[in-house]
């Protein structure tokens, strides 16, 4: 797996979803975007960003994320102004599995279930310490792995890392 970190922090959100996506992907020495978790501040607007990802990763290439009150990465720290921070992941051996549910305003347990009848059968990521188990609670940018125009609230995100998950 290679992983790859962008930071940027100007006022045009595509540019600074096209040019956190180019040092992401220098960062980790990226040949494909297999995934991306994508974070920008509440000042920069959500869709210009995605689309500025996009521009640089492809539209088949998941993106997974949200906003954020600021970015963190190896380098900066920064609550201030347009902070935008990305992870583009090459998975390698590795697949993923995404599994969206919403409605978790209305009742978290159920959204929950929900989220857990998603995983693939026999995969006891629970159980297991060696299968990394990502999860977004609330305000997570889901719209388009649900094929919808605009950002979902109250949603929850769960990615599994995992061999032989594609």
């Amino acid at each position: 797996m290679k992983v790859g970190i962008g930071y940027q922090n100007e006022k045009n959100a595509v540019a600074a979803g096209r040019k956190a996506a180019l040092a992401a992907i220098r960062d980790g020495d990226i040949d494909r975007s297999d995934l991306v978790l994508a974070f920008c501040g509440g000042q920069l607007n959500a869709d210009d960003f995605f689309k500025g990802v996009q521009s640089v990763t492809g539209r088949k290439t998941p993106v997974i994320g949200g906003s954020a009150a600021g970015g963190i990465t190896r380098e900066t720290l920064a609550c201030d102004g347009h902070p935008a921070a990305i992870a583009v992941i090459q998975c390698e051996a590795m697949g993923y599995r995404i599994a969206v549910a919403g409605d978790l305003d209305r009742d978290e347990e159920q959204a929950g279930l929900a989220l857990g009848q998603m995983l693939p059968a026999g995969m006891a990521v629970f159980e297991r310490q060696d299968m990394p188990l990502l999860g977004f609670y609330s305000g997570v940018e889901v719209a388009p792995l649900l094929g919808k125009t605009r950002g979902l609230d109250w949603t929850g995100v769960l990615l599994v890392l995992a061999k032989g998950s594609e």
